[in-house]
């Protein structure tokens, strides 16, 4: 009690002594309260947020959360335990309020309904949900702290002069680490470092001023530190991202490397730390104070990212714990339990270890097809670009220049990346490799010569650069494309790029003196000159393809907007030119909508302009809604109709095509640039390093979904008048106009709430959910079909998009086949109820029953396309493509073309129809010679003999012993057209023997039973169930014809042709 008023004491002096705000303050708070009053809902802020404050009257000596609590459990001073949900919102548990247990600590695990009661001193016990003791340990140690080890049954606890590891289900001691370690030594902190290839499972143990680190795989102490702070430690975590163990003591917080080097110390508390959690979500650490504050800091730079104070009129935390499975943290003082949660807007993409370069100064997502990849190039620090894969953020390869780095682009079809230095050097560099190749060096290339002529303005240096492609042939490139993936990985050599006709890349360069230059990717010729804004320097320049437009800015306050030719010589005309009141720093455009940034530092005025092309008006902001620092980024997003800006005052703003404020996103950081990817998700630089703000953190809910336009009235064309003729009799005066007739309104049909009785036995039938459908299913299956065209609009590509198609197909429960099959046409999967279905079919009797059967289903389908994925690039001949950093080149709509091709390949040919002048053949398919035989039927007309010699069939050289075979299942007989039935007999039925006149070799010696009428047989034929001959072996009834199963036997009474008559033939497919 004393140390408590002690504590209260220091804390209000310490707010007392706090420093009047300035006017900086004040502005940015004048500021604060304006964008309060906007709606709550589109303003959303990255980082901490109290969620609930819970007083209690017994103080809380520990508290925990994960599975084993199924949410949070606090342990009180008195012995009892209170449980909570996950949200915080305390359970109504009656059996804890008379139950008391003596432990000094709780620790919950990830095993449902199992928690771990320690302390004080040798108690280690597992406990159930209802705190019954399950398992005591043997001959335990003194336990001040307990931990779970991750993905393992294993727990490690820490006290008075050891470190052990415990089996969770037993309790069984598997290591105890005593050695070097005195009774002096009692541990209060413990973190765990997870095992390397280079070393196994450690844990840091601190003690006083001092960390013990033990390895625990092998049960020894490896290194022990000291004197690392003046006082004792209150904290500790170690931070697997950067390798760092990061400890607190006093009002300090130190960050030590990997060989207890000291890196930074983070200064803001103005009390004593508590304690320290690191944030999983975001990366950031997280630290509670006596000063009643929570804060956020960022430990690659060491700033405050954030600082959260605790409700008022409560005691300051005393301990901050979490996060449990939902992403909500805890903290509790003397009287009280708060739970707080962490908003996370933006998520790390790509580390480019901007901290130790610099920050990141162009993000840039060039315009590709879709069936090419996506990629973002990123220029950080002075001289490095790194281009990063856009879906996963993987790094695909880096460069680093001699020089400042002014701008890049990047050709995707032809691999190629463009950097212009400060100097006027443009480079060409091949992506093919990491790092980069250089393949080109162009050097003074304002003095190179053109054949159009002089210019009038004065060429100076080369400023800024732009890289215009024209793709039309979209085939002929994603070929060349292909073909430069196998050269990944190998060293490119240095020549020059083919000719393309059709597929034009234009470097167009802006010059000191306001000159525009136009050069030629492929021949590195100059193709056309201009001069532009009044001989003064261009500051900037966009090139937008699929419009048509180039847009340059430059320093003489003016903004022209140029249409591209690229198949012209003269290939930029000026279309639009436009003077603004400050000079344009940033330019987007948008279709026909232009949007500029406005900024004038020394009056400290930033805002943003909106120009149509079309109409030629303006639309400015509204004061209230402007940015109140610089601005940093500005970019269009097509897929969401948007614009976007960012600024130092750490927020990104979203804006629409009226230039009208939708969303605030607070990211307590200062966004350095953004742009736009293909997904419509928003990049951005935050100290040095790319990050990634999922599109659905963008619009407010009520701007995601449109109201649909309505139609202009149909506007019927006016006859031409006829000319008057004089014959013509004078025209009646038209008749008033009746008045308007009222539609009458129909009386409501009664509403029945049930069925008639004779109606329930059809139900379950598919006429009868025709003829009455449910209106609510027709509701859901709308919405998910909103849905499902949103996701398949927004990325068609994705691999998730076309597994969730495939589980959707499957699951006969949600009862969408129609619409996906519908969206899998439009994909250009025109076969998948044919072939897809069937393979599908399968699935949904297997999940059957299983409480989560659509996960199950998705997990299916994921492998699904994943191996057939690999057949497909193994077909492709694209197995090189598995190096480090390189995705599959195919979309999964080709591999599920691919996969309908091959099972339509597997279907049987149908026999072709037989020649048109002989109907005694019978024509055998290729893919039943082996399982039937076929019977040769004479001319149910038969001729007059003639004398002439015989032809015989080719018969087979040789056959090999006939063997018995288990019965097989006859083949279904398939429908044959009238004029077939004079001649085809129905050999589908019972599998039969080919009927052969005479033996195979003796061939020029007649069969004797040629001229004997055949014997009637009613039974089926002896080798009805033996494989059909094939055409190289020997037939082993030669001497015995084969009746003819179901059938008459009328024509195998008829008399065998004679002689000279032409034997019939048969024709093998």
């Amino acid at each position: 009690m004393v140390k408590d008023k002690t504590e209260n004491l220091r804390v209000e002096c310490l707010k007392s002594a706090s420093p009047v705000r300035g006017n900086g303050e004040e502005s940015f708070q004048m500021w604060k309260e304006n964008v309060d009053k906007m709606n709550h809902g589109n303003v959303l802020t990255h980082g901490l947020h109290h969620v609930l404050h819970l007083s209690c009257k017994d103080p809380v000596c520990h508290m925990t959360c994960g599975e084993g609590a199924a949410g949070f459990a606090s342990l009180h001073c008195s012995g009892h335990v209170r449980f909570y949900y996950p949200d915080g919102h305390l359970k109504d548990l009656s059996f804890c309020q008379s139950l008391t247990i003596h432990y000094a600590g709780l620790t919950s695990t990830h095993l449902p309904g199992r928690l771990v009661g320690w302390g004080p001193g040798a108690i280690l016990t597992v406990l159930d949900a209802e705190l019954n003791p399950l398992v005591h340990a043997v001959e335990p140690m003194d336990v001040r702290v307990c931990k779970i080890l991750e993905h393992s049954n294993e727990l490690v606890t820490a006290g008075m002069g050891n470190v052990s590891v415990w089996c969770l289900t037993h309790l069984i001691c598997r290591k105890r680490v005593v050695e070097g370690l005195g009774r002096h030594v009692v541990f209060t902190h413990l973190a765990l470092v997870p095992s390397r290839t280079q070393q196994g499972l450690r844990a840091l143990a601190a003690y006083g001023q001092a960390v013990v680190v033990v390895d625990l795989t092998k049960g020894c102490i490896v290194d022990h530190k000291k004197n690392l702070h003046s006082r004792e430690i209150t904290g500790m975590v170690y931070c697997p991202l950067r390798d760092i163990v990061v400890t607190a003591s006093d009002m300090t917080i130190r960050v030590w490397g990997l060989d207890w080097e000291l890196q930074m110390a983070f200064v803001g508390h103005t009390a004593l730390v508590t304690s320290l959690v690191l944030c999983p979500v975001s990366g950031l650490l997280l630290s509670s104070s006596l000063d009643g504050t929570l804060r956020c800091w960022r430990p690659e730079v060491g700033d405050q990212v954030q600082s959260v104070s605790i409700p008022m009129g409560c005691s300051p935390p005393l301990f901050l714990g979490g996060p449990d499975s939902a992403g909500t943290f805890f903290s509790y003082s003397t009287n009280s339990v708060d739970f707080w949660t962490f908003n996370c807007l933006y998520n790390l993409h790509c580390r480019l270890d901007g901290f130790l370069e610099g920050p990141v100064r162009q993000i840039l997502t060039p315009l590709s097809p879709p069936s090419f990849q996506a990629c973002v190039v990123c220029i950080h620090g002075n001289s490095n670009i790194t281009v990063v894969e856009a879906e996963t953020g993987a790094v695909l390869t880096r460069f680093q220049a001699n020089g400042r780095v002014r701008c890049a682009d990047y050709c995707v079809p032809k691999e190629r990346l463009l950097v212009l230095t400060e100097d006027g050097v443009v480079s060409i560099a091949s992506t093919l490799t990491s790092p980069v190749t250089i393949l080109d060096e162009w050097h003074g290339i304002e003095h190179w010569d053109w054949p159009g002529g002089q210019v009038e303005a004065n060429i100076g240096t080369v400023c800024c650069m732009v890289l215009y492609s024209d793709v039309i042939d979209t085939p002929s490139g994603q070929e060349e494309w292909r073909s430069l993936q196998m050269q990944r990985a190998q060293k490119p050599k240095k020549i020059k790029l083919l000719h393309d006709a059709k597929n034009r890349f234009l470097i167009i360069l802006g010059h000191c003196g306001g000159c525009v230059s136009v050069l030629n990717m492929l021949s590195g010729k100059v193709q056309f000159r201009t001069s532009a804004h009044n001989n003064q320097n261009i500051s900037s320049m966009q090139a937008h393809p699929n419009s048509g437009y180039l847009l340059t800015a430059g320093e003489d306050k003016a903004l022209l907007v140029w249409r591209v030719f690229p198949c012209a010589q003269q290939c930029l005309s000026l279309h639009f030119s436009m003077l603004c009141d400050l000079p344009p720093i940033l330019l987007a455009l948008m279709g026909t909508q232009l949007t500029l940034a406005l900024q004038d530092p020394e009056n400290d005025t930033y805002s943003m302009v909106q120009y149509s092309l079309e109409s030629q008006s303006r639309s400015d902001q509204q004061p209230n809604e402007e940015h109140h620092n610089k601005i940093t980024g500005l970019c269009a997003c097509y897929q969401l109709s948007v614009f976007a800006s960012s600024s130092q005052d750490g927020t990104v703003r979203i804006w629409d095509m009226e230039n009208r404020l939708l969303r605030i996103l607070e990211l307590n950081a200062e966004p350095e640039c953004l742009a736009y990817c293909e997904g419509g998700d928003l990049l951005l630089g935050i100290t040095g390093d790319l990050y990634r703000i999922p599109h659905t953190q963008l619009l407010p809910p009520d701007c995601r979904t449109q109201p649909p336009k309505t139609l202009p009235p149909i506007k019927h064309p006016t006859p031409p008048p006829t000319p008057p003729s004089e014959s013509a009799p004078p025209s009646p005066p038209p008749a008033p106009p009746f008045p308007p007739k009222q539609p009458t309104s129909l009386p409501p049909p009664p509403s029945s709430s049930y069925l008639p009785e004779f109606l329930l036995q059809f139900v379950d039938e598919q006429w009868f959910q025709k003829m009455f459908p449910d209106l609510s299913t027709r509701e859901e299956q709308h919405f998910a079909g909103e849905l499902l065209n949103l996701m398949v609009y927004m990325n068609p590509d994705s691999f998730d998009t076309i597994v969730e198609l495939l589980a959707m197909l499957a699951d006969k429960q949600v009862d969408l086949k129609a619409l996906v099959l519908c969206i899998l046409q439009r994909l250009g999967v025109e076969e998948a109820e044919l072939w897809l279905c069937p393979e599908l079919d399968s699935w949904d009797s297997l999940t059957e029953h299983q409480p989560n059967q659509h996960c199950i289903l998705r997990d299916m389908a994921t492998h699904w396309l994943l191996t057939w994925t690999r057949k497909y690039m193994v077909h492709k001949g694209s197995v090189f493509l598995r190096s480090e950093g390189v995705q599959s080149l195919f979309t999964p709509v080709e591999v599920l073309q691919y996969f309908c091709s091959m099972q339509r390949g597997k279907q049987p040919r149908p026999p072709p129809p037989p020649p048109e002048g002989r109907k005694d053949a019978v024509i055998v398919p290729s893919g039943l010679a082996s399982g039937y035989s076929h019977v040769v039927l004479p001319d149910p007309k038969p001729k007059p003999p003639k004398r002439r010699a015989t032809a015989r069939p080719r018969w087979p050289k040789k056959m090999a012993a006939a063997s018995p075979e288990p019965p097989v299942k006859p083949a279904a007989k398939p429908e044959t057209s009238p004029r077939e039935d004079d001649w085809l007999i129905d050999f589908w039925v019972e599998p039969v023997t080919l009927i052969l006149h005479e033996p195979a070799p003796v061939l020029h010696e007649p069969t004797p039973i040629l001229h004997e009428p055949a014997p009637v047989l009613r039974e089926p034929a002896p080798v009805a169930h033996e494989p059909a001959p094939v055409a190289h072996e020997s037939a082993p009834v030669a001497h015995k014809p084969a009746p003819v199963a179901h059938e008459s036997a009328r024509a195998v009474h008829e008399s065998a042709p004679a002689a000279d008559e032409p034997a019939p033939y048969i024709i093998y497919n």
